[in-house]
């Protein structure tokens, strides 16, 4: 059966949890939950495949964290990677911190920075931190970075002068990703092995890590607007002096004396800080009272300057990458992370602390959260068989935090000899090691060089690093120009005491742990060794966690808390609740069906199921929600009415100004019009009057034609068309009584009679009528009143009005005949053109009518009266 949460593991046996990891781990499922506020991830060592994304990641694991933080359900939250050297517990610190502040690339590349400073390759970690890293984080509402604070403590600077092992990362990177221009500048080679402070590599270290490095050095100092050059030149200035030696000789006058070698090496490191040569070369050379030093004692003093200096520029650069302003105390994330348990070639007391930050990191934060957990479900009555949670045996630190100030100036011999009557859990092997149990195992020591010889520099020699015209040093020294050296500086016991004092502070705050796994010692992917993962959850405390989380109770409230929270869940406690806290809980509880199991109600606190908590959330989500919709359905019909209640008034105040200025428009338009019409009334007759005398004027001065026929006129205006029509019909009148008045004889008076009458009936209505307007009528085309023929036979038809050569067609055949058709007054007659024989008489009183078409055709049909129906 499949268990994504270790809450579900049934039976909760230490074999049992054991065997659920191990089937997980071969599905390459390296990550399981226990409980909302505990994540166990085993190092893969190797790229997982794409079908393990199932898994619960780290970063769900701070999603849901960062969830409850917006939510209200809690204020201030600790996120503590726990784990060995080589767990992967500094990859989670980083995981999370990118997935906090994704927003923010100035917070992680300055976090890489000190990564690169304060890491450094051991034999069972490649990327071991040497210092402990505390980083505060204040978000908003949304789950965004408002501010954030870094803290560093307990940096191990004995590894600068190590020799023996890797020395930090920075060195390395520096000489590997380095541009040819920049290593000649700094007088520096590209071989590590040039440098008597770097101890050389594996060879299968990658060069690509190097200029990775470099390049994450580069964008921290770029973002956070560090000079590149100042940088690189204090790394430079270690890796340089660090190749100083001492050479003891004799002098002219005899007397012993003191030689740095190599020469070069030290003007060059002079030059790179803008120092005199003599004066530092003096400063390392006499003591105080001008005393040559041994070579050993001048050694020592070089290396001391050289840990001052990187110590001095580490705080430095964690100083400028921090702002100025600290996290605030609402929305509050710190991200602790410190170096983990582990052994190197040769443990000093330098280890010591740095293993005893772990132990201490576990006593106060794990150990003491469940304890305190523990202890508040006593106090509120609920009945628990508590866990032990002691250290057995007691802890070296606990020693060295009661006899601090004694240990101060005790030599190597005292101290040791102090640990190990002081402490059960110290014991002593043979005459140089020493033996103690830690909580994850037992590390040897050694008691030679247990402590730093020298731990304040010489006033000459802070004199001297004063006076560097290099734009940090200054910084690293402020004690040189004030003549005085200001007090011995702390030393790695005060610094214990310090991020002691800082642990406690941070008990105030929600523990969320992501406990990271060791699957084995040989760093290789899908080896489980079950022997090493079982010591690391017991010494992580998981099966104490799993039985507290699961038969416990995880989230603890105070009654005015979840009153405050929670009581919209019930329609007898919302809106109002006027009884005691404690009835008003029970009420919510019941109302919801909540089962007794997943609470109890305590003397001043509420504790609550993990999962209680949840459904309670769910609950009260959809609660705000209806409240939402109600709080928006009774604004919006609020605001509706109250735009009503406007609009209706806006409408009133609209129509009465409207009819107001209506009415005042009317008016004013009415006066106007008055006022127009006379105006245009003037000006109409004025232009009128105008108009006709122009008119009249152009009449009087223009040529117009007399003939009745010719219709020329000058176009009117239309104001002045009817008066011009009448005009033109009175001058036409005039014109025709004078062409009529100028006939000569009764004979072109009656030929005009007769071209009126043919106007009369055939104009407009006959095509070639206009055509024949222009010849005159003769009546007697063919001469036939003057022919002697016609004279013989004619006699009452002498008269002949018509005569001319026609066509009759034929009724029957349609044949054309040619005939010379004669109309007399008193008959219609049709004759042979050639002998004139009258071949047909019609009179005209038997003549009904006549037809024309009205196309230009010369046909003409007669209709007889006893045709006429």
């Amino acid at each position: 059966m499949e268990v994504a949460d270790l809450l579900g593991l049934n039976p909760p046996t230490t074999e049992n949890l054991l065997r659920v990891i191990h089937r997980r781990f071969k599905r390459d499922t390296v990550h399981t939950r226990l409980g909302p506020r505990h994540l166990l991830a085993l190092n893969p060592y190797r790229p997982l495949r794409p079908d393990s994304t199932a898994s619960p990641t780290p970063e769900q694991f701070i999603d849901d964290m960062r969830t409850r933080l917006m939510e209200g359900l809690e204020t201030k939250q600790l996120l503590l990677p726990l784990g060995e050297s080589g767990s992967g517990k500094s990859q989670v610190f980083l995981q999370a911190l990118q997935t906090l502040a994704s927003d923010k690339p100035q917070l992680i590349a300055g976090v890489n920075l000190l990564k690169i400073l304060g890491n450094a390759r051991t034999h069972g970690n490649e990327d071991a931190s040497r210092f402990v890293l505390l980083v505060d984080l204040q978000l908003d509402f949304r789950g965004q970075v408002l501010a954030f604070a870094i803290q560093t403590y307990m940096l191990e600077k004995d590894v600068v002068t190590r020799r023996s092992g890797p020395n930090f990362h920075v060195f390395y990177g520096l000489l590997a990703g380095a541009d040819p221009q920049l290593l000649k500048s700094l007088r520096l080679s590209r071989s590590a092995d040039s440098y008597g402070i770097l101890a050389p590599l594996p060879t299968s270290t990658n060069a690509q890590s190097g200029k990775e490095t470099f390049e994450q050095i580069r964008l921290a100092l770029f973002l956070h607007g560090l000079e590149e050059r100042a940088f690189f030149q204090v790394l430079a200035f270690i890796l340089k002096l660090g190749n100083i030696f001492f050479i003891p000789v004799t002098r002219m006058d005899g007397t012993a004396g003191l030689q740095l070698e190599p020469r070069t090496e030290f003007q060059e490191a002079a030059d790179l800080f803008g120092i005199y040569t003599t004066c530092l070369e003096s400063a390392l050379l006499y003591e105080e009272s001008g005393v040559i030093r041994d070579p050993i004692g001048a050694g020592a003093l070089r290396d001391f300057l050289l840990r001052t200096i990187y110590a001095r520029l580490f705080l430095f650069l964690s100083t400028k990458i921090s702002p100025n302003t600290q996290a605030g105390s609402s929305g509050l994330v710190a991200i602790l992370d410190f170096p983990g348990f582990q052994s190197v070639e040769r443990n000093s007391f330098q280890e010591l602390l740095l293993n005893l930050i772990g132990e201490k990191v576990q006593e106060v934060l794990v150990d003491g959260e469940l304890k305190e957990r523990q202890e508040e479900w006593i106090r509120e009555g609920f009945k628990w068989v508590k866990v032990d949670t002691r250290a057995n045996p007691p802890s070296v630190i606990h020693v060295l935090e009661q006899n601090g100030p004694l240990c101060g100036n005790r030599s190597d011999e005292e101290m040791v000899d102090l640990i190990l009557d002081k402490s059960p859990a110290a014991s002593r092997l043979g005459v140089d090691q020493f033996r103690i149990r830690h909580f994850a195992g037992t590390i040897t020591y050694s008691k030679r060089n247990f402590q730093e010889k020298v731990d304040i520099l010489p006033k000459s020699l802070v004199s001297a690093m004063f006076t560097a015209t290099h734009p940090w040093v200054k910084e690293f020294f402020p004690e040189g120009g004030s003549g005085h050296l200001g007090g011995r500086p702390l030393r790695p016991l005060d610094h214990l005491h310090l991020f002691s004092h800082k642990l406690r502070s941070l008990t105030q705050l929600s523990l969320y742990t992501i406990h990271a796994i060791k699957p084995n010692e040989l760093k290789v992917g899908g080896l489980f060794e079950g022997a090493l993962v079982l010591h690391q959850l017991k010494y992580h405390r998981i099966m104490d966690t799993l039985i507290v989380t699961r038969d416990g109770f995880e989230i603890s409230r105070d009654f005015e808390r979840f009153l405050s929270r929670y009581r919209l869940l019930s329609l007898r406690t919302w809106p109002r609740w006027g009884g005691s806290p404690r009835e008003g809980i029970l009420l919510i509880l019941n109302d919801l069906l909540i089962p007794q199991e997943m609470f109890f109600l305590g003397r001043t606190r509420l504790l609550l199921k993990t999962h209680l908590v949840s459904d309670l959330e769910t609950f009260r989500r959809e609660r705000l929600e209806d409240l939402a919709l109600l709080i928006q359905k009774t604004w919006r019909g609020w605001g509706a009415f109250r735009r009503l209640k406007k609009m209706k008034a806006a409408q009133k105040l609209l129509v009465r100004v409207w009819r107001n200025y209506h009415k005042r428009r009317l008016d004013l338009a009415e006066a106007e019009g008055s006022r127009r019409k006379v105006a245009v009334g003037k000006i109409q007759r004025a232009y009128l009057q105008w108009k006709r005398k122009s008119f009249i004027g152009e009449l009087i001065t223009m040529d117009l034609p007399m003939s009745p026929v010719v219709w020329e006129w000058p176009q009117p205006s239309r104001c002045l068309r009817r008066g011009s029509q009448e005009i033109q019909r009175l001058f036409h009148r005039w014109r025709c009584s004078v062409y009529r008045f100028n006939f000569r004889d009764s004979a072109e008076r009656n030929r005009m009679g007769e071209k009126v009458t043919a106007s009369t009936l055939l104009r407009g209505k006959k095509a070639s009528y206009p055509k024949s307007v222009a010849h005159p009528f003769l009546g007697d085309y063919v001469r036939l009143r003057v022919n002697s023929e016609w004279r013989k036979i004619a006699k009452q038809d002498a008269t002949v009005v018509f005569a001319d050569l026609v066509h009759k067609i034929s009724h029957t055949s349609g044949k054309m005949t040619p005939y010379l058709l004669a109309v007399s007054t008193f008959s219609l007659m049709v004759l042979d053109p050639r002998t004139l024989a009258l071949k047909q008489r019609i009179p005209l009183q038997e003549i009904a009518k006549f037809s024309l078409s009205p196309y230009a055709d010369p046909f003409i049909v007669f209709h007889r009266i006893r045709y006429v129906r």
